[in-house]
């Protein structure tokens, strides 16, 4: 499972991302109680909103392919949103609006506002780019702001792979408290099977900062894996691998994922002491 390595400075305006923090064992002990968690539960947190919001993206390309082929594509994501698509199939936008009242996902938490989703070529051609756009976008009570970006890069067609990357990233906490977060990541598509056995295997970088300028940051060291069958029952979360994170005070957390199930579960190692929690 999950470790991770930390340093001792406190955030607490990461502490009060609520609705998105991660949930802690009931029997805490002291080098876990400290402030040092904060690092972490901001980067899995942040982690977790914005790769929601990349598969909400990715299930409005696959309904606008539906629509342009005839085929009926159905996807839970997109369930309760209102659907808008104007242009062609190569070349068009796609209006996500979950509306004003908002509505629950599988993993439990309400969507509000719009995601805006602008694409030039086919997601699974080489060369596409698409741009996921937040408007007023809530995922619970926490406003999240920003503009993914994935771009095909792919050499190969039997084995997808795709730039993606976060610009000006954003959570704002209902008492007004912030954490910026920008990353640069590697997806590739792994095809284990028909139909949804699928994986998606990501390496890459991340940077954080909170409105009292702490700042921490991640390196993928062993590729993290997100399977389709987690994500159709609502867990956007890895299943596998192992993440780096680095506060602003040199100190390490390192974050073991498991060993592939679905269970939303990591071990996480601070100074050489592990514990299994999840989120």
């Amino acid at each position: 499972m999950l470790r991770l390595q930390i340093n001792k400075n406190f955030l607490p305006a990461i502490a009060l991302m609520s609705g998105l923090l991660l949930s802690a064992c009931e029997s805490e002990t002291e080098y876990f109680a400290t402030e040092d968690a904060v690092y972490y539960e901001a980067e899995e947190n942040l982690e977790l909103t914005f790769e929601t919001v990349n598969e909400i993206a990715k299930a409005a390309i696959q309904y606008a392919d539906g629509r342009f082929s005839s085929r009926t594509t159905e996807n839970d994501l997109l369930a309760c949103a209102d659907v808008t698509i104007t242009g062609t199939e190569s070349l068009g936008k796609i209006e996500i609006d979950f509306g004003t009242e908002g509505c629950g996902g599988l993993d439990g938490k309400t969507r509000r506002g719009k995601i805006v989703v602008d694409y030039n070529g086919k997601r699974m051609y080489y060369g596409s780019v698409i741009y996921a756009t937040l408007e007023d976008f809530y995922l619970g009570s926490v406003k999240v702001e920003g503009k993914l970006k994935s771009e095909n890069i792919t050499g190969k067609r039997e084995r997808p792979t795709y730039r993606v990357s976060l610009i000006n990233g954003k959570t704002i906490n209902p008492d007004g408290t912030y954490t910026h977060w920008t990353a640069e990541r590697i997806h590739t598509v792994n095809f284990t099977g028909e139909g949804e056995n699928l994986e998606i295997e990501v390496t890459g970088s991340s940077h954080g900062r909170t409105m009292t300028t702490k700042t921490f940051s991640s390196e993928i060291v062993e590729p993290l894996i997100y399977r389709a069958e987690c994500a159709t029952s609502g867990m956007h979360t890895p299943v596998q691998g192992i993440k780096k994170v680095k506060t602003d005070r040199d100190s390490e957390v390192l974050i073991d994922y498991g060993s592939g199930d679905c269970d939303k579960r990591f071990t996480v190692t601070v100074d050489g002491k592990s514990r299994e929690q999840a989120l």
